[in-house]
This record gives structure tokens, sequence and C-alpha cells, in this order.
């Protein structure tokens, strides 16, 4: 019920899987998004951008790097427990 979270997601056990879907903010601006859960926080988390003109954010963002959902893969994938 906070404003600040967009969207969230139940706890997960290894081998689960959840999909989560949520309606980007119509505002133009970077996102950043984290799991809350103890001591994930420091490897997952990221940004999500909202931008109307992607390539030219990129083209003043060159450090910027497409993740898989963001080339059009449908789903990008962290198992828990496994090597």
């Amino acid at each position: 019920k906070d404003g600040d979270i967009l969207a969230a997601t139940k706890l997960l056990e290894p081998g689960m899987r959840e999909t989560l879907k949520l309606t980007a903010p119509t505002k133009e601006g970077v996102y950043e998004y984290v799991c809350t859960y103890p001591g994930h926080w420091t490897i997952m988390w990221g940004q999500m951008v909202v931008t109307k003109d992607v390539d030219g954010y990129l083209l003043a963002n060159p450090q910027v790097k497409l993740t898989a959902s963001a080339e059009g893969e449908e789903h990008a994938q962290h198992q828990h427990g496994k090597k």
C-alpha cells in the first residue's frame, strides 16, 4: 500500500516461479527495483528506464546495457540454489 512500490510478489521457494506484471509509470525517468528478501538486495536490484526515445537514451547513456527482457526475450530468470 506504499506509493513508492509499483508491484511485488510473494516469497518464492527454490524451484518456484511467479510472473510479475505491472503497468510502467507514464512519467519518464529511472525507477529502481530491488529484492527485499534479507541479503538479496546486494545482487538482486536494477533500474527500469521509462523513455519515449530508447535510441536517444542509449546514445546519451552508452554505459547502459540492455537486459534479456529489454532485448525482447520472453523471460529473464533468476534461480536460487542452483549452480
